[in-house]
Formats: C-alpha cells, structure tokens, sequence
C-alpha cells in the first residue's frame, strides 16, 4: 500500500469514528498506528525497540540503542558529583563550570567542607560506639 492511499485510509477512519460517535484515543492500538505514522511523516523512519523514541536514520538508532538507551552514567565529576556517560561529556562540563579559579577555589572549600563533616560523622559514629561498649563491660 503507498503512502498516499496509507494516509487517506488513516484520514478516513478518523472521520468515520466521528461519524459513529466513537473515540479513536480509546483504542490503544489505533493510538500507537497514529504515532508511527506522525514519526514517517516527520522522517523519522526507525524506532528503539527498548524505549520507543523514533530516529530519522538507523546508524543514529543503533548508536543510540548501543551507546545512551539504558546505559548506566558511570563517569562523576570530582568536583559536584553529577555523573556522566561519555569522557568527552564530563570534559566540557568542568571546561564550562569549574575551570574559572574562582570556582576552582569555591569547589575545593566545598571538598573540605565535606571531608571534614565526613570526619566529624565518623569520630561521633566511634565514640558513641565506644560509650556503648563501655556501658556493656560496666554492667558486666
């Protein structure tokens, strides 16, 4: 069927659910043909089987389905933590937001500051450990 007479056909059936007083949102069926054919017509030709999103061309759904669909952010800027999938990515993230010295230094205070509340959580964490093992041997 060319794409001429797949269309009117589409068209016709949408007129003929108004006609009828039915609803084409209720079928979900019908739902997914109208956005495949919104996808053709947009030129975007290739769906992702994991996720659905429609690509104009299959190198950029198979590079997208290999590379960004699924795939865990592994790659964290040492400087606010957010992570990344590519190296490239995290690269122009600190040129952009931490290479200035004054963010440089902002973002190591920060580290400090971190380190040292770790620090703090960690020697509480010990002495309340410490009093209570006390308190144990002293009942004994």
């Amino acid at each position: 069927m060319n794409r001429k007479l797949w269309s009117d056909y589409y068209n016709f059936g949408s007129l003929t659910d108004d006609l009828y007083g039915r609803s084409s949102s209720a079928d979900p069926g019908r739902q997914l043909n109208q956005a495949r054919l919104m996808a053709r017509k947009n030129g975007q030709n290739f769906p992702c089987l994991k996720c659905g999103k429609w690509y104009s061309t299959r190198s950029i759904m198979l590079r997208h389905m290999n590379h960004e669909c699924g795939v865990e952010k592994k790659i964290q800027c040492k400087f606010c933590y957010k992570k990344f999938r590519r190296k490239w990515n995290l690269e122009q993230h600190i040129k952009r937001l931490h290479m200035s010295e004054k963010r440089k230094q902002h973002h190591l205070q920060q580290q400090q500051l971190l380190q040292q509340q770790q620090q703090q959580q960690q020697q509480q964490q010990q002495s309340q450990q410490q009093s209570a093992s006390q308190q144990v041997s002293n009942r004994n």
